[in-house]
């Protein structure tokens, strides 16, 4: 059993494992251009048969033909690949590379040469780097590598500052706030939710900081100019002033634990006992059989990715100056072992827990780390129990009630639409669902008037004959309207029939089918349904393929290790987690509590968004992405505010 260690000694460990494991296989995972090919409507295709270990990256990079269109042409590797999949893969002719121009009348296009840093880069061309960043949001001033081409903008003369002034005479404007709402402001002047939604044709979209409304009013402002109306007792946050202005603390080592299951006993068994065969009187034949070098226990196959992810963070972390020793912790899943690691170990000069990811064995990590004011990190489970009583645990993985309120927020802004509720009536589920209504009937309260929402919910169970189900889901669509569907259900078998029957009208209909995050792994689904239904699903993790952040992970991945980590790994939720919190205490020190909120560094699939659970509680992630399936095969990243277009 491996108690405690530093990173070194357990890293060696795994390079040792997995030299002689499946991640090793170089030639397993080589991806060669097929030589077959086929002519499909007049359109040449290659035919390239998936092998074990090949991903889309690897596939699309051999081809030279982007992951999009590949997924254009095969819809189902939405869902991932499978060893013996077919591909057909576009055939284009190869085109000269065109060099990028030296300047046009806006930018300079510059190649990076070895040695150079993004603030030599601002210096060389009189500029800044905040200018040469948001002018190239894919690199990232840490890791910038040779040859790169990033564009910076020409200097030009500035202007003369010139005020506009607002001509219309019958309206104040008033400037949105942090938290403020549609209600509180008409509220605020007197004035109902309809008036102020007619003043603003925008907020059928939502509110934003920082967002200027009308007001209608009968006194015109005195000089017919913005009116920015101020509370008196409203106090300025000041926090993030705060968090910036404090020194650069990167200097001292940090020193972080693991808790995971690696299961290392198991993995160290490289025989087993096969007593399958039986001799010529019946009696079994004991016979010790080697296991294969490639073998590795399977019930640790998970956590071995969560900590190449975390190795990979690490080096990251120390080509920016971080300096950090991991002591890593083999649970086992046992609760007997975790109470043993805490028992035998002082983990009092830890500034970071990562772990154990079951809840059973994070209680017994929890107030001893509570009791050490230690931030501990809770990285795979959506239990908020104890995140309500602990000050110091940051759970990743959002909640459920996190999901109803995040997905009852959205709904509401289309409370003009038929919207539809269908679910089984299991009783199992049935806290789920009311939560789920009672949060979306608070969300339309801000938005609009009761009486004006359009709001059915369909009950469909095992007693349901296939007619029924059909006729039920027709009778509560409309033509008139756009159309909403809810499906809140994980369950494979329930959405497969109930897209099924929303499929035969979508011909005949416009509707739209919001999903649960689990739909993502569905494998035996129509994926047709998906695209035509215009699917949208909530999840708060989701790898881009194209963002260049994710192709350096990858690169490195493969360098590393001699494999890639399909799109469920947890190695991405390694890299992430290590990466964001070990870096952000190496900027706040004792501080981070404080100032996380302000901190947002560029991750891989999570984008943290930590609020704090109650007054002497934790903090829960709710940062969700809307993924939109579109009729043209594509799957689109979008946020609230760009979701509903005219």
């Amino acid at each position: 059993m491996f108690r405690g260690a530093s990173v070194y000694l357990l890293v060696s460990l795994f390079l040792v494992l997995f030299a002689g494991s499946g991640i090793a296989q170089e030639n397993a995972i080589q991806v060669e251009r097929s030589t077959d090919k086929i002519l499909l409507e007049g359109k040449p295709y290659y035919i390239h048969v998936v092998k074990k270990g090949q991903t889309l990256y690897s596939i699309s990079k051999v081809y030279k033909v982007s992951q999009k269109e590949i997924s254009r042409e095969n819809p189902t590797v939405a869902f991932g690949l499978r060893p013996g999949q077919a591909l057909k893969i576009p055939i284009y002719p190869e085109k000269p590379e065109h060099k990028m121009p030296g300047e046009t009348e806006d930018f300079i296009f510059y190649e990076i040469e070895s040695g150079q840093t993004v603030f030599f880069i601002a210096k060389k061309f009189d500029t800044t780097v905040e200018v040469i960043l948001d002018n190239n949001p894919d690199i990232k001033i840490d890791d910038i590598a040779v040859g790169t081409i990033i564009k910076i903008p020409k200097r030009k003369y500035q202007v003369r500052e010139q005020k506009f002034e607002f001509s219309e005479q019958d309206y104040i404007f008033h400037k949105v706030r942090k938290k403020e709402t549609i209600y509180a402001i008409s509220k605020r002047y007197g004035i109902s939710v309809r008036e102020l939604k007619k003043a603003n044709v925008g907020l059928r979209w939502g509110l934003k900081t920082g967002q200027y409304l009308r007001i209608p009013s009968s006194k015109e402002s005195p000089d017919s100019t913005c009116l920015i109306v101020k509370d008196a007792d409203y106090e300025e946050d000041t926090s993030d002033i705060f968090c910036a202005s404090l020194p650069d603390i990167s200097n001292r080592t940090l020193k972080v634990a693991l808790f995971l299951p690696f299961y290392l006993d198991e993995n160290s068994e490289r025989s087993y006992i096969d007593s399958s065969e039986v001799d010529d009187h019946g009696e079994k034949i004991m016979e010790i059989i080697k296991r294969d070098k490639t073998w590795v226990y399977p019930r640790s196959t998970y956590f071995l990715d969560f900590m190449l992810g975390v190795k990979l963070a690490l080096d990251s972390l120390q080509k920016e100056g971080i300096s950090v020793e991991l002591f890593c912790f083999d649970t086992e899943a046992d609760t007997s072992v975790v109470r043993e690691i805490v028992e035998m170990n002082d983990l009092s000069g830890m500034d970071l827990i990562i772990g154990p990811v079951y809840q059973y064995n994070l209680s017994i990590v929890a107030p001893y780390a509570m009791n050490l004011r230690i931030p501990l990190v809770s990285p795979l489970s959506s239990k908020g129990n104890l995140t309500e009583i602990n000050p110091y645990l940051f759970q990743i993985v959002p909640t459920i009630d996190a999901e109803f309120e995040k997905l009852a927020s959205y709904v509401s802004n289309y409370h003009e639409y038929n919207i539809i509720l269908i679910h089984s009536g299991d009783l199992r589920e049935e806290d789920n669902i009311f939560a789920l209504k009672r949060n979306l009937f608070r969300y339309f309260a801000y938005r609009t008037f009761f009486d004006e929402v359009i709001f059915k919910e369909i009950v469909y169970n095992e007693d349901f004959t296939a007619n029924d189900t059909i006729n039920s889901v027709e009778h509560s669509l409309s033509k008139q309207v756009e159309n909403l569907i809810i499906v809140p259900s994980g369950l494979e078998t329930f959405a497969s029939e109930i897209l099924a029957s929303l499929h035969t009208f979508s011909k005949d209909y416009s509707i739209t089918v919001l999903g649960y995050p689990t739909w993502m792994k569905f494998r035996n689904i129509e994926l047709k349904y998906f695209y035509d239904l215009s699917v949208q699903i909530f999840t708060p993790f989701f790898i881009n393929y194209d963002n260049y952040r994710v192709k350096n992970f990858l690169r490195k991945y493969k360098h590393n290790f001699n494999t890639e980590p399909d799109q469920f790994s947890y190695a991405w939720k390694g890299y992430d987690i290590a990466y964001y919190f070990i870096s952000g205490l190496s900027r706040y020190g004792d501080h981070f509590l404080r100032c996380h909120k302000d901190y947002k560094p560029q991750l891989l699939e999570a984008d943290f968004e930590f609020k704090r659970v109650n007054s002497h509680g934790g903090y829960a992630n709710n940062h969700f992405r809307m993924l939109k399936f579109t009729p043209d095969h594509e799957i689109l990243d979008i946020n609230n505010n760009e979701a509903k277009q005219d």
